[in-house]
């Protein structure tokens, strides 16, 4: 039972920590493109950001969505994949609800 207990909840954990590095790397490698600066400073923004501004994860998705693509030679798919998942999360669920609505009025049941 303690098998199933960390299938369910250590190996997402373990996925998202690897979604959270890959995003950083990234936005450290779209600082140093768009700011022509080193590793080290990229670094120390990325912290600043993430620590202090309020609305840091929409920077710095952007940056990292940046050097993926010009950096790491991504597509631009591959790059929103990686920096924008909650976003594409919400549209396939938005979308699956219109589907679903669709269905439902087509078939005369009721939507509500």
């Amino acid at each position: 039972m303690k098998v199933l207990s960390w299938l369910g909840s250590g190996i997402p954990m373990i996925l998202l920590f690897a979604l959270v590095m890959a995003q950083s790397l990234a936005f450290v490698e779209g600082a140093e493109l768009l700011m022509g600066i080193g590793w080290l400073l990229a670094i120390l923004i990325f912290c600043v950001v993430v620590i202090f501004l309020r609305f840091a994860t929409i920077f710095a998705s952007a940056v990292a969505f940046y050097g993926a693509m010009y950096g790491w030679d991504w597509e631009w798919w591959q790059a929103a994949l990686l920096c924008f998942p909650g976003l594409i999360f919400m549209f396939v669920a938005g979308g699956s609800g219109v589907v679903q609505a669709l269905w439902l009025k087509a078939t005369g049941r009721d939507v509500y």
